[in-house]
């Protein structure tokens, strides 16, 4: 009876830590509070029924996948970082299990000092909600942007190393000595310790990542508004030149003129008129949404394709500038560099929208496409040899789009692509 509620205890407590280690890395569930508790309690009553069951250790670690694994489905992480998580649960529960049995044998061994089964579940469970703590506390794993095989691999260690543990046990057993025993400890410890370093490279490479996309932003950002400086340069210069000459201008429209030379006038005024639109400044009031309208619309014109702005209204005093910026830049490199694939320079064109509410900011980019674009969840199939490199402008959108809570959507149908963008957006009153 005494060890009927001990088992209720120890699975009791293994799924509360289980509920706050999910909520403490991969935060609130997205679920309502009744599913969530429905699924945990589902989740602690088939621990209870597994713990009740005659298993081989084996057998057993392959059953606790369950438990571990179902509760992810709550969770709007990335698949691969809740897929790392649950392994990193699994790992500690196993382990904090293991190591408490090497243990208890060891102390029987050398200090004929018995631990029972009332202790050993206790011990176990304090050993786990440590290790709980501890590593909520290091890891902050938000994102995993490893190749799939190589994701794959990776997870796959912490698995083995369990099965590692149990096949290992027998070995101890068998020998029968403290040193033995010792030797099992240690070697518990070991694997402890390479999965945490493991677990610390997942983070590692998150951060690199994240470091990446900002560097990538912030060289877009300074390029597009070299762009701009230089294109407002030589508009001015030419206007001024323009402005300059101004009085010769007129004299010699107007000699045109009194000689009814009236078709030498309209060629002179269409000269001049070129000169003046020959570089295009956009303004809406941020700074950096400007340079990359007006370098791109320059671009446009090089590459004879027709550059529509539908509509253009920014929030005053946006506070996601630099990452809204990003976006743009991004999608209409991806357009250009689509439309000019366009043999017949008629059939080039983008069309830009630009508006807002009072909580999103919505982007929409139109451009018309030579090729076939096929679009899997959400996703553009690559075409290119180096799949790793294309792609990543796309990759960059997507991520800067869901760390602003926001949406990316893409639409292809005859010959016409379509990326549009939702960002949740904050407006900074720390100027006023």
């Amino acid at each position: 009876m005494e060890n009927l509620f001990i088992d209720i205890l120890g699975c009791s407590i293994e799924t509360i830590l289980l509920y706050y280690f999910y909520t403490k890395v991969l935060g609130p569930a997205k679920k309502n509070n009744l599913l969530v508790f429905i699924i945990y309690l589902l989740v602690g009553v088939y621990m209870f029924t597994l713990s009740s069951l005659p298993l081989t250790p084996q057998l057993r670690t392959l059953c606790a996948v369950m438990p571990s694994f179902a509760p992810i489905i709550l969770y709007a992480q990335n698949w691969k970082v809740k897929i790392l998580y649950a392994m990193v649960y699994l790992s500690i529960q196993v382990m904090s299990e293991s190591f408490t049995k090497a243990l208890a044998l060891l102390f029987a061994t050398v200090f004929s000092l018995q631990i029972n089964y009332t202790t050993g579940v206790l011990i176990s469970k304090m050993v786990a909600f440590l290790a709980i703590i501890f590593f909520t506390t290091i890891l902050h794993v938000k994102n995993i942007k490893l190749p799939h095989y190589l994701t794959f691999s990776l997870l796959l260690i912490p698995f083995f190393s369990l099965m590692l543990i149990y096949e290992l046990r027998e070995v101890f057993y068998f020998l029968d000595t403290p040193s033995a025993y010792l030797k099992y400890l240690l070697t518990i410890i070991l694997l402890i310790a390479s999965n945490f370093i493991l677990f610390y490279l997942f983070e590692k490479n998150t951060e690199l990542h994240s470091l990446k996309i900002k560097m990538l932003l912030q060289d877009t950002l300074l390029k597009e508004q070299k762009n701009y400086y230089e294109n407002a340069l030589t508009m001015y210069n030419s206007n001024r030149q323009l402005s300059h000459d101004f009085k010769n201008h007129l004299l010699l429209i107007d000699d045109y003129i009194r000689r009814h030379h009236l078709q030498d006038a309209l060629t002179y005024i269409s000269d001049l008129t070129a000169v003046s639109n020959s570089y295009s400044i956009t303004f809406s009031g941020c700074q950096e949404v400007d340079a990359i309208l007006t370098a791109k619309q320059n671009l446009a014109k090089k590459q004879s394709t027709l550059f529509d702005i539908l509509e253009l209204s920014i929030p005053y005093n946006l506070h996601i500038t630099k990452e809204f910026a990003m976006i743009l830049a991004t999608s209409l490199d991806n357009a250009l560099e689509a439309t000019n694939k366009i043999a017949n320079q008629s059939k080039r064109w983008i069309h830009i929208l630009i508006r807002h509410d009072d909580t999103y900011l919505y982007l929409q980019i139109e451009n018309s496409t030579a090729d076939l674009v096929e679009i899997h969840n959400n996703t553009i199939a690559s075409t290119k040899a180096d799949k790793e490199k294309h792609g990543l402008g796309l990759i960059s959108v997507q991520e800067i789009t869901a760390s602003l809570n926001g949406k990316v959507k893409l639409f292809y149908k005859d010959n016409t692509f379509s990326i549009t963008v939702m960002l949740k957006y904050k407006i900074d009153n720390s100027s006023n």
